[in-house]
C-alpha cells in the first residue's frame, strides 16, 4: 500500500520510539524473519496488480495488471460493474452516475438474505440513488512516495487496516489504522475524501456520516490511496 506518505510514517516512527527496548527489538527481529518467508517476489507482485515504482517518474505508480474479467479498468469505456447489485451500468463522459441502485447489503445464506430475511429471487430491500464501483483510472495514479527508513530499527512488522467508502469516481479511503507486532495502535485516523461520498459502506467499514462531522482529518488524494 503506497499511500503511506511521510507524515504518517514519521508519526509511526515517533510512537514506536517510546515503545522500543532490547527485548522488543529481539521480538521484532524474530517476527520479521518469520514474515519474510511468505513474502511475494517481484514477479508475483506484478502479476497480482500491486503498484510498483514507475521507472520514469517516482511520483507515479506502475500497475501491470488492472481489473478483472468482471470489472475491467479500461479508461476508454463508460461501462462499470456495481459493487452492491453486481449489475453493469454506464457513466457519462464526465464519469457521473445516473442510475438508481436496488440491492441487498448482505449476501445470500441458506437461501435467505441476512439483511432482511427475504429469499432468493425476492425484490432487494435497499435502494440507493446511484450505483457504486471499483473502477480505477490509471492516468490519475500520481502522488506516490517511497516509505521512510525506520529511525530505531530496520526489522519491523506492521499490520495495516483501511476502510473504504464510495464516491462517483470509485472506491476511496476513509480511515487508516496501523498496529505493530505487540498489537499496540501506532497510528489511526479518519480520512476525508476529496470527492462527495455516495455510500459509507457501513456494513463493511463501520463508518457513517457522523464520523465526518467537525473533526480533524488527514487529507489524501485518491491517487495516493491506491
Amino acid at each position: 500500500m503506497l499511500f503511506l506518505v511521510q507524515k504518517v510514517l514519521l508519526t509511526v516512527n515517533t510512537e514506536l520510539g517510546r515503545l522500543v527496548n532490547t527485548s522488543c527489538c529481539q521480538c521484532m527481529s524474530s517476527t520479521y524473519e518469520k514474515f519474510r518467508k511468505p513474502t511475494l517476489q517481484l514477479l508475483e507482485l506484478e502479476a497480482f496488480g500491486f503498484p510498483r515504482i514507475h521507472p520514469e517518474d517516482a511520483s507515479k505508480a506502475l500497475v501491470l495488471v488492472l481489473g478483472t474479467a468482471k470489472q475491467p479498468n479500461d479508461s476508454t469505456t463508460q461501462s462499470r460493474i456495481c459493487r452492491r447489485c453486481h449489475l453493469e451500468f454506464e457513466v457519462d463522459e464526465e464519469g457521473n452516475i445516473k442510475e438508481v441502485c436496488i440491492f441487498h447489503p448482505y449476501r445470500l445464506c441458506k437461501r435467505k438474505y441476512g439483511c432482511c430475511g427475504l429469499g432468493e429471487g425476492e425484490l432487494p430491500c435497499r435502494k440507493a440513488p446511484k450505483h457504486v464501483h471499483d473502477h480505477v483510472n490509471i492516468d490519475e495514479m500520481t502522488g506516490f512516495t517511497l516509505t521512510l527508513k525506520h529511525l530505531y530499527y530496520q526489522k519491523a512488522v506492521y499490520s495495516l487496516s483501511c476502510n473504504w467508502v464510495y464516491s462517483e469516481t470509485g472506491k476511496v479511503i476513509a480511515s487508516i489504522s496501523i498496529v505493530h507486532t505487540f498489537c499496540d495502535v501506532v497510528y489511526e485516523t479518519k480520512v476525508r475524501p476529496e470527492e462527495d461520498i455516495l455510500d459509507y459502506n457501513w456494513e463493511q467499514s463501520g463508518l457513517a456520516d457522523t464520523d465526518f462531522w467537525m473533526k480533524k482529518f488527514q487529507q489524501y488524494s485518491k491517487s495516493q490511496t491506491m
